[in-house]
């Protein structure tokens, strides 16, 4: 995480922030894997001269 001199380390701020883009960062990687398992079960769908 950047750090910023004005902004103290105890501040509840940051750590509001801090757990935010934790989540976020959370989100697009379980999105990234729930897309992948989705491609993959279409792939096995598909006759085997398609893929």
């Amino acid at each position: 995480m950047a750090r910023h001199r004005d902004v103290d380390a105890a501040d509840t701020r940051r750590y509001l922030l801090e757990r935010h883009l934790q989540g976020k960062w959370e989100a697009r990687v379980s999105d990234a894997e729930e897309l992948t398992g989705f491609g993959l079960a279409y792939l096995e769908r598909l006759p085997e001269d398609e893929c």
